[in-house]
């Protein structure tokens, strides 16, 4: 039987009553019922409420969560990390072009990111290349170690790829559908779990808070990636348009794009309307944003992109999508889309 990964609250939050016992059991569960009843047994139904809500509402008496009215309307919070404007996207990517920057000083206070004092970047710095300024798409250079790269690969790989979905409709819980199709032919794992409080990836997380100024707490899990000879996403975009109270995290508002491998040949991020293309090179990542400078609820027209198809080799990455606000917790409410 899989084991559910309990997760702590981050905050306290009062579960809404349902108006009836009817009310509270007027669903199907999702899992069978011998995993949902060792999962309730074992805390689930409170410290993983969202998961339960969806899988287990009936064994957990959550059916009337189903409602994302009724489950995410205490998630709005005030707890913007950035906001729009000229002091926020901008003054993000001018620090990241000083933190990248090749005479940056280590004693300064906004210097070199190998600076000392921040131990859990284990003293490796990057170099920012500025691709695009309106809208920002930069490249950090060495942003991992080829070490660090090759062990998120293996852990990767020790979960097991599997087909890649893309975003579908929202259904009338507040989720998003994954579906299967031809616009999308790489492999996938999702980091959750143990891959989550895994050392390796707790350093990739800390020191891309670091970079940002954004914490941990706003990025979705990482999504890790494999394309084989072939594979390919064809052009898209990752903003995805939610009503406020089905994401209360905000919208995407950047891509922190991983390379974790070399490819001999293909496998470029391309951008058409700006005339970009990126090849892949291990260690580097690759930043863009997904909103307007000045609104995070509208879609930056320019950043749409593609993963061009792998001609030779094999293609390793893996995506951080940051949010304005806490996702984890959200997440962790089944309130982020």
């Amino acid at each position: 039987m899989a084991l559910l990964t309990v997760l702590p609250l981050f905050y306290s939050l009062v579960v809404p009553k349902a108006a009836s016992e009817a009310e509270s059991v007027a669903c199907v569960d999702k899992s069978d019922t011998k995993s949902c009843k060792y999962w309730k047994d074992n805390g689930g139904c409170t410290s993983a409420i969202g998961f339960m809500t969806m899988e287990c509402g009936h064994t957990c008496k959550l059916c009337h969560m189903h409602n994302p009215h009724v489950r995410c309307a205490g998630l709005h919070h005030n707890n913007t990390s950035i906001d729009p404007g000229p002091q926020g996207l901008k003054a993000l990517f001018e620090r990241l072009e000083r933190l990248g920057g090749a005479s940056c000083d280590a004693g300064s206070i906004d210097g070199c990111v190998r600076d000392e004092k921040e131990e859990k970047l284990q003293s490796v710095s990057f170099t920012t290349k500025v691709l695009s300024r309106n809208p920002w798409v930069v490249v950090l250079e060495n942003f991992l170690s080829i070490q660090e790269a090759d062990g998120l690969v293996a852990l990767a790989s020790s979960m097991g790829f599997q087909r890649s979905t893309s975003t579908g409709p929202v259904d009338a819980t507040g989720t998003i559908d994954r579906t299967i199709g031809m616009e999308r032919t790489s492999q996938q794992v999702w980091c959750q779990g143990a891959c989550d409080n895994d050392a390796k990836i707790k350093v990739v997380s800390d020191r891309i808070a670091y970079a940002t100024g954004i914490p941990a707490e706003n990025f979705e899990h990482l999504q890790m990636l494999k394309y084989d000879v072939g594979q390919y996403y064809k052009e898209h975009h990752d903003f995805i348009n939610m009503q406020p109270i089905l994401a209360a995290c905000g919208s995407r508002i950047m891509t922190f794009f991983l390379y974790l491998s070399d490819v001999e040949e293909g496998g470029e991020t391309a951008f058409s309307r700006l005339n970009l293309k990126v090849v892949p090179r291990k260690g580097d990542a690759l930043l863009w944003v997904n909103v307007l400078e000045d609104n995070f609820d509208a879609q930056e027209p320019m950043t749409y992109h593609e993963a061009m198809p792998v001609i030779k080799g094999v293609k390793y990455a893996a995506n951080a999508w940051i949010h304005p606000k806490d996702y984890r917790t959200v997440n962790l409410w089944a309130c982020s889309g």
